[in-house]
């Protein structure tokens, strides 16, 4: 009566784990975005380069 049945333990570790999944996911996510954002603010290669081509 004192403690807590194990399988009601399991299932709030399972709901607990799904959750954390989740929230990692999504904070993947948002990562990839802003990282996505911040290369295509970027120069590409050949714009970096293009200047030095045409002096030599």
């Amino acid at each position: 009566m004192a403690v807590p049945v194990k399988a009601d333990l399991e299932a709030a570790t399972s709901a607990l784990s799904a959750r954390l999944k989740s929230a990692v996911g999504r904070q993947m996510d948002n990562r990839r975005q802003s990282v996505r954002a911040l290369t295509r603010a970027l120069p590409s290669l050949d714009q970096l380069l293009a200047l030095p081509r045409r002096r030599f």
